[in-house]
């Protein structure tokens, strides 16, 4: 998240002449011909995607789909979780499901830091 931190910080500090250098044409500006609303609309775009993605990244639980909802729309974000749901089932069944000791997230990366969860057997309906 560092880039758009930087971009952020970028344009809320660059004042009223906002200035994009194209990166492969270094000659090129791509702000050159943007009207002062299309800049504050660049602005406004920035410093919101910025702080959902700030959201995204400090959300646990039920709380990521919410914060992907905001980014991606309900479509794309239910369909996410579910994924996301099923790859841990999957590896819960297959006894690769991990635990973070300091956070307890799950992961199936092992090594250090994280501990395993024990398979279980499921005996409700």
């Amino acid at each position: 998240m560092t880039i758009l931190t930087r971009t952020s910080e970028f344009v809320r500090n660059c004042g009223t002449n906002l200035v994009v250098i194209n990166p492969s044409s270094t000659r090129e500006n791509l702000t050159a011909n943007w009207t002062p609303d299309q800049c504050e609309r660049f602005r406004t775009f920035v410093r919101n995607f910025h702080a959902k993605l700030s959201k995204l990244t400090a959300a646990r639980g039920p709380q990521v789909t919410a914060a992907l909802q905001a980014l991606f729309g309900e479509e794309i974000a239910t369909k996410a979780a579910k994924a996301r749901a099923t790859r841990l089932e999957e590896a819960r069944r297959a006894g690769r499901l991990r635990a973070a000791t300091t956070t307890g997230m799950l992961t199936t990366h092992s090594g250090s830091g994280t501990t395993s969860i024990a398979r279980n057997k499921n005996y409700g309906g």
